[in-house]
């Protein structure tokens, strides 16, 4: 099947497999972080989280609107600068605004990829492919949010 051969569709599947990863691990880390490291409560963690997932929702609302106008290399710079950051504050911050900052890049980035390049994956197959390939792109999304509660397991919990 052509879906699956196309550089492009991987591409994209690629990149939102592992942001969506990235994300779904860290939306475990961050908390246990934040008790562990900022010595918050588990309730100010959690209302910290619930803050910045709401902002980067609206961030992602508003970078998704307009993301069309930007080559599909600056959307994913601007993606994967967005994944690295985010796990970067989880590995080396301790202050709780730059772990905020991480979880809120995450679920920013993992958002947008799913929004931005579905489109991208496909546009790279046939027209009687693409209720395939749209099926396959969000199976490997979801697949991101079962290995990153794994990960979190692995690493933190």
């Amino acid at each position: 099947m052509t879906t699956i051969r196309s550089t492009r569709f991987q591409t994209a599947t690629c990149l939102t497999l592992a942001l969506s990863a990235g994300y779904f691990t860290l939306l475990f880390v961050i908390p246990q972080l934040l008790i562990t490291r900022a010595h918050w409560t588990k309730d100010a963690a959690a209302t910290g989280q619930l803050v910045a997932m709401v902002l980067a929702s609206l961030a992602t609302l508003g970078f998704t609107s307009i993301a069309a106008r930007f080559s599909r290399t600056n959307v994913r710079i601007v993606l994967v600068a967005a994944g690295t950051v985010a796990v970067l504050a989880s590995i080396f911050a301790s202050v709780p605004v730059l772990l905020l900052s991480g979880i809120f890049l995450a679920l920013f980035a993992a958002t947008s990829a799913n929004a931005t390049q579905v489109i991208a994956a496909t546009a790279a197959v046939p027209e009687q492919d693409k209720p395939t390939a749209i099926g396959l792109f969000t199976l490997l999304y979801l697949l991101g949010g079962a290995i990153g509660p794994a990960l979190a397991s692995a690493l933190v919990l």
